[in-house]
């Protein structure tokens, strides 16, 4: 936490609020909707393998 504030204080790094229906690890965490969790699976590279 404190590395993380001192970083933002002194501008090297920004920190984006990402909405929580937008998060990709909620794949492997949440039930979700079929289609949400495969467009998830895709931006993770998550792929089936048979």
């Amino acid at each position: 936490y404190h590395y993380i504030h001192f970083c933002v204080k002194d501008g090297s790094i920004e920190l984006l609020y990402c909405p929580m229906e937008n998060m990709v690890a909620n794949t492997l965490t949440k039930a979700l909707p079929s289609v949400k969790a495969k467009h998830f699976a895709h931006e993770l590279g998550v792929r089936i393998v048979v």
